[in-house]
């Protein structure tokens, strides 16, 4: 039972939709075991903000907040930069491509017209790479627009959620045993 314990006090601080998910994926005998501890957390008032990203054996989980633009960025696919990008002017996307390696990046290139790809390679080079501040706008804004325009799953974020739940319940299965 101190397993299920250990593994409620990790689940307490995620948030209700994924708490929820995580649960309904256990079998119902841990399920119902947790479910109890969880809702006696709950009426001993402990804080659950004390506990976001805690799983109880100083396991940090991933949360929304700890994916970064650039993670979402990077898991993005070459035809999603390619509609968010198309019609921002040749130096900018030079400036965004120079912020990192991006995986996608030679498959978004090719979407362009030769001509187009050119000038995206000379521009490249003049890249002023001092431009730290713009390259943080240019991250934050891009991956704004990448959030309006694409379902989360649909850039990878289904894969890190996978992870989070085999971990999860391998801890279960190691505290219970």
């Amino acid at each position: 039972m101190i397993g299920h314990r250990r593994a409620a006090v990790a689940l307490y601080g995620l948030s209700e939709v994924d708490r929820r998910w995580i649960l309904d994926e256990l079998p119902v005998t841990d399920r119902d075991s947790l479910v109890q501890y969880l809702d006696e957390l709950k009426d001993l008032g402990f804080d659950r903000s004390n506990l976001q990203g805690v799983s109880g054996d100083g396991f940090a989980l991933v949360t929304d907040r700890d994916i970064t633009a650039t993670d979402r960025l990077r898991a993005a696919t070459a035809a999603q930069m390619f509609d968010i990008l198309r019609d921002e002017p040749t130096s900018l996307i030079a400036q965004f491509l120079s912020i990192h390696h991006w995986p996608w990046a030679n498959d978004f290139q090719q979407f362009f017209i030769s001509a187009r790809q050119e000038h995206i390679r000379s521009a490249l080079a003049s890249v002023n790479a001092d431009a730290t501040e713009r390259c943080n706008f240019l991250l934050e804004s891009v991956a704004s627009r990448l959030n309006e325009v694409a379902d989360m799953t649909a850039v990878g974020l289904d894969e890190k959620v996978g992870q989070v739940l085999s971990r999860i319940k391998s801890l279960v299965k190691s505290w219970t045993r």
